[in-house]
């Protein structure tokens, strides 16, 4: 095992000993039904270290890693129950209407893979640019932030975004063939 190669799982097996070692000593720590998405964010960051230190690097691990960050993140909020500044304490009952998160973080992932690869790629930036705003105004929706005038306005009108999206592709691929 290299050197590089053998670095994360002695980073997990110490912290893995630390907190059963911690455990042992009386400390009052979180239990793994509080800690599980730990292992989502390690899965992120695994991806993220296996792209910046791989021979065949994927813009794909970018996505799958930046996207397992943020969700991971997001359900330590719920089962370590952190306050959040504008929401107060949150509950998986609260899913509901944090739910476009999700959307915001795949919208993020599309926008770190399509830098993190030289920006070569413009149909994932649109991909990431789309499902950023679709979840930034959901999100705005669920939070109540936005009227029902305006929401009943943008699903009346939605589909104009397909065809800008269809028009966008057509258009690339016109260009490209020149």
């Amino acid at each position: 095992m290299n050197r590089r190669n053998s670095l994360t799982p002695a980073i997990v097996l110490i912290a893995i000993g630390g907190w059963f070692l911690l455990t042992n000593l009386g400390y009052n720590l979180p239990g793994l039904e509080q800690l599980w998405p730990l292992f989502i964010i390690f899965g992120g960051l695994s991806a993220l270290w296996s792209y910046a230190g791989g021979q065949t690097r994927d813009p794909g691990q970018i996505f799958t890693g930046i996207t397992a960050l943020g969700i991971g993140a997001f359900f330590l909020l719920f089962t370590m129950n952190l306050r959040i500044p504008v929401l107060g304490r949150v509950g998986w009952g609260d899913m509901a209407r944090l739910w476009p998160v999700f959307l915001l973080m795949a919208g993020t992932g599309f926008l770190g893979q399509f830098i993190f690869s030289g920006f070569r790629n413009p149909g994932t930036l649109l991909t990431g640019v789309v499902v950023t705003a679709i979840g930034a105004i959901a999100l705005a929706f669920t939070l109540g932030l936005l009227n029902r005038n305006l929401g009943a306005l943008i699903f009346k009108f939605w589909p104009v975004a397909l065809i800008a999206l269809g028009l966008a592709i057509l258009a690339q691929s016109l260009f490209k063939r020149r």
